[in-house]
């Protein structure tokens, strides 16, 4: 992996993950060759940064990839603790501690290149515009898509055989005991929390499950099916139909606008 931090930059927005995610495995087995050593009474400050580094680079690397509104204050976190790390290791001159330092002080300064903005892409600011895409080459960030939208139903992209729509489901509310009798469905919560229930029939919702945050959930075609908000704040998802179940270019403002047009 390359030493430059200017590797870390907006076009190769991959890069500051792998960065992190080197530094942790590297950490992690730092912390089996010292516990080996036979100086590691000694070396126990070293030991405590070294689990300190790994765990921290292992929670900044899941915000980065999930694009958490808290990536930023976490990479700050995430330098800090590898630069301490990182000069802790460089005082012993075996070959293992002395490759760890450098590991640790490279990933800190990419994590403090990335709070500062030098490495933004993680953080989009600007807003995405919510239309139906289809059918042409699309790609997205879609947690920010998702949590962006307040709508009950946006079409963001209907193809031949797929559509992806985002929605938000207020408090208390749900999406309506439907069924799909030619159509697979799959749903993701990015924001929020619920109960779905599934069954074989309408009056039979036999399978239940809790979700929230990062959750997906598969409905088979011809299975009844509902989502219900039961958290305190609008359930944020998205869902995907194969093949598409609404009309191209489809926007429900409410889940009124959505029954009215069943």
């Amino acid at each position: 992996m390359s030493e430059n931090i200017s590797h870390v930059s907006v076009g190769s927005s991959m890069s500051l993950l792998q960065i992190i995610q080197h530094c942790q495995v590297v950490c992690d087995h730092m912390v089996t060759i010292v516990a080996s050593m036979p100086d590691v009474a000694f070396r126990s400050r070293q030991l405590r940064l070294l689990r300190d580094c790994a765990d921290i680079c292992a929670l900044t690397a899941q915000m980065l990839a999930r694009y958490s509104h808290i990536s930023k204050q976490m990479a700050l976190i995430c330098a800090h603790i590898c630069e301490r790390c990182g000069q802790e290791c460089m005082k012993y001159p075996d070959p293992h501690s002395q490759h760890c330092a450098r590991v640790c002080l490279h990933c800190a300064s990419a994590c403090r290149a990335y709070a500062s903005g030098y490495a933004n892409r993680f953080n989009q600011e600007d807003n995405i515009e919510l239309i139906d895409y289809g059918k042409r080459p699309f790609v997205v960030n879609i947690n920010q898509a998702v949590k962006q939208n307040n709508t009950f139903r946006t079409a963001l992209w209907t193809g031949d055989h797929l559509q992806v729509t985002v929605m938000s489901i207020d408090v208390g509310d749900d999406i309506g005991l439907e069924v799909h009798p030619d159509v697979d469905q799959f749903l993701r919560i990015e924001e929020g929390q619920g109960l779905v229930q599934m069954g074989d029939r309408k009056d039979q919702l036999d399978f239940e499950a809790e979700v929230y945050d990062d959750y997906a959930i598969m409905v088979p075609a011809g299975t009844w099916h509902n989502l219900t908000n039961t958290g305190h704040k609008p359930l944020k998802l998205y869902t995907i139909y194969a093949p598409p179940e609404h009309p191209f270019g489809t926007v429900h403002k409410t889940k009124a606008d959505a029954m009215a047009t069943d």
